[in-house]
């Protein structure tokens, strides 16, 4: 490889995968937790200052009215961009700062070789995985990226890989102004994005066990004045009880989080050749931290599987990518009694995980593709027809999307933070949209949470004549297009 090459080695890398992502943002095809950070957003942009639910008519405060929600926001509101243009630029925006941020992380962790490894680094953390992987927020990899590059956890993320690099970079004697950055990056990331933090926490606290000179009370100090102020000041977050996050309210979260638990060597077993085979060089202090590090991690999501704790479970992937960082630093660095043929047995298992995701790779290339975004776009007139805190009973799929352009909703497939009522409301949309329940159960459906309106998406509910007559008697028809139509409940 050519010295130029090498050199320029991260940056044509980088340049690839903006172009290669800035494809997928383009489409705007979103899907997941997208319409909850776009609900957030919307609604902040009406009102910064005292914002009700995002997603139900109602004060309950919302766990994503975190401090980069804010920030969208109110570039949402400058710009006049709405909810889902906005998150769309924050896309890009993550991007840049993720390019930059890792490659500083590089620079300050290896200290030499940094673009060659850099480069090696974010392939395999892009790459180098088991089967089919998950595609959540912090699994950084090319089968799902543009999915969540707008995600909270994603720029939480960014910030926790400045607050080590600022660290590594001053690991000896750290100033007052770096170690209140340092904190006030902490207390930012476990706002918005407490898995990360937890991330984060573990990182700094293993920084000091693993590579730090200093004796053993000055570590456990200078640890503590870093990480436990953090959760001080954040509990002082005006827009939501942050230390009730973690107490039972939040067990939904936990419920949906099970699945991470599940498969876990077919989809993450790189991290089982850390452990195996790269033993032997653990004395090496890059080395050490790494694996220290990971398997700290691994400790974590361990406990929460014990404990049924199961929303840490997304510190996997943050596990993940310090082993696909360690697997380039041993592929291309000088080590001492390491493996032999180590570049053989590396790439061998970097093609195998090639090989096995074949067919997402496949459809993760595929940057020419036609997206019809009707699904949602098919919600546009909203804006026109319906006030910002109007009511909407509508089906749990149209739900997912109806708040990010106007009105609220009944109830949410995903969990929501301090709503004791979730569950009832979930299976009074469900009822309400069955053919089968009798008109005086849906009659008491809108009694009890009186709509201003109904929302019927034809294509998802196939409501017989009888059906549709009983709705000519409850509201008047005020929008149809195709499968969407729109009815004002009359009183």
């Amino acid at each position: 490889m050519s010295k130029k090459l090498l050199k320029n080695s991260y940056i044509i890398l980088a340049i690839g995968l903006l172009v290669f992502e800035l494809f997928h943002i383009s489409k705007g095809r979103w899907s997941g937790d997208f319409w909850e950070h776009s609900a957030v957003v919307n609604e902040l942009s009406k009102n910064l200052l005292y914002p009700k639910n995002p997603i139900l008519n109602s004060n309950i405060p919302h766990a994503f009215f975190s401090p980069y929600a804010i920030i969208v926001s109110l570039f949402s509101k400058i710009t006049s961009l709405n909810s889902i243009q906005s998150l769309a630029f924050f896309s890009v925006i993550n991007l840049l700062l993720f390019l930059s941020v890792f490659l500083k992380f590089c620079e300050a962790l290896f200290k030499k070789n940094t673009n060659l490894l850099a480069t090696i680094s974010l392939i395999f953390i892009l790459f180098f995985w088991g089967f089919n992987p998950y595609k959540w927020s912090g699994f950084y990899h090319i089968y799902g990226l543009h999915h969540i590059l707008a995600y909270p956890s994603t720029f939480a993320f960014i910030l926790s890989l400045l607050a080590l690099t600022i660290l590594l970079n001053n690991l000896h004697q750290i100033s007052y102004l770096k170690g209140a950055s340092i904190l006030f990056i902490n207390t930012f990331v476990l706002i918005t994005h407490p898995t990360t933090a937890l991330f984060l926490f573990a990182t700094i606290f293993s920084i000091y066990v693993t590579t730090s000179k200093h004796n053993e009370w000055q570590k456990i100090k200078i640890v503590s004045v870093l990480i436990i102020p953090s959760v001080f000041l954040a509990s002082f977050w005006p827009y939501f009880n942050f230390l009730s996050l973690f107490s039972g309210v939040g067990s939904n979260f936990h419920s949906d989080s099970l699945v991470l638990y599940s498969e876990v060597f077919t989809k993450y077993w790189p991290i089982a050749i850390i452990i195996i085979s790269f033993s032997n060089i653990r004395n090496h202090v890059i080395v050490r931290f790494l694996i220290f590090t990971s398997i700290l991690l691994l400790l974590v999501y361990s406990i929460g599987y014990l404990f049924k704790i199961y929303g840490v479970s997304r510190v996997i992937a943050n596990s993940m990518m310090l082993t696909q960082i360690l697997l380039a630093y041993i592929l291309f660095d000088d080590l001492k009694n390491n493996l032999k043929n180590r570049p053989i047995f590396i790439g061998s298992l970097f093609l195998l995980s090639l090989i096995i995701n074949f067919y997402p790779l496949k459809k993760a290339a595929n940057i020419f593709y036609n997206s019809d975004n009707s699904y949602y776009e098919q919600f546009h007139f909203l804006r026109e027809f319906v006030n910002p805190y109007d009511v909407i009973l509508s089906d749990s799929k149209s739900n997912w999307i109806i708040p990010s352009f106007n009105g609220k909703v009944i109830a949410s497939n995903h969990p929501l933070y301090w709503v004791d009522d979730l569950a009832e409301r979930r299976l009074a949309v469900e009822a309400f949209f069955k053919n089968s329940t009798n008109i005086a159960d849906k009659r008491l459906i809108l009694n009890i949470y009186n709509p201003d309106y109904i929302l019927i998406d034809h294509s998802k509910n196939k409501l017989n004549d009888n059906y549709m007559n009983w709705m000519e008697q409850v509201g008047e028809s005020v929008y149809q297009k195709e499968t969407i139509q729109l009815f004002k409940v009359v009183r």
